[in-house]
């Protein structure tokens, strides 16, 4: 029989990052970028899904339009998934919430990591608006968040990190999603209900 958790290593882990916001001048996809760019260098097979190309409207969770039944596409079998996002008026982008309703068993007992992005100081409020939501969707908030704040501190217009010492932070959000995206996945394929 095979070992499970080599089984496990072998297979790559699909986590992709929604940039949360379709704000014009919007700053979190510098971050959301860079993120991309951290999570390859992890070996994560990833990919960057933009809420604005996925505008509904309204929450469609019959899957009517094709922006939703895109989405559904693109969350199938993934084993976390990474949200960036600002906080706009203590809480986080509507349209974000909107594509997060459209599906749900695709996030069932998946790791969601959340990245908050601020001009000054702020970001906390939509983590929280977002881990509440969250858990209700059959998500697994990890504890640890990122906050980019105030972001053009932290990161160049052309995604560069300029605090370094803030690259031990991303370094455990990522460790305590991997870790939970694979214990997550043992679990989903070998534990029964």
């Amino acid at each position: 029989m095979t070992n499970p958790r080599f089984y496990l290593l072998e297979m790559s882990l699909k986590i992709p990052i929604i940039l949360g916001t379709a704000r014009v001048g919007r700053r979190s996809e510098k971050v959301a970028r860079y993120m991309l760019g951290v999570a390859k260098e992890y070996g994560l097979n990833t990919y960057l899904i933009d809420v604005k190309d996925f505008i509904i409207g309204y929450t469609d969770d019959k899957l009517s339009t094709e922006a939703a039944k895109r989405y559904k596409e693109l969350m199938r079998d993934i084993d976390g998934l990474i949200i960036v996002t600002p906080e706009y008026s203590h809480g986080f982008p509507g349209e974000l919430k909107i594509l997060m309703d459209t599906i749900y068993k695709e996030y069932y007992r998946r790791p969601l990591g959340i990245v908050a992005v601020s001009s000054g100081r702020g970001g906390a409020r939509a983590v929280d608006s977002i881990r509440t939501i969250a858990i209700d969707l059959g998500f697994v908030p990890i504890k640890q968040a990122l906050y980019f704040a105030p972001v053009d501190e932290i990161l160049s217009d052309d995604s560069r990190l300029v605090r370094e010492e803030f690259r031990s932070s991303i370094d455990r959000f990522m460790r305590e999603l991997i870790w939970f995206a694979e214990t997550l996945r043992y679990g989903r394929l070998n534990i029964k209900e």
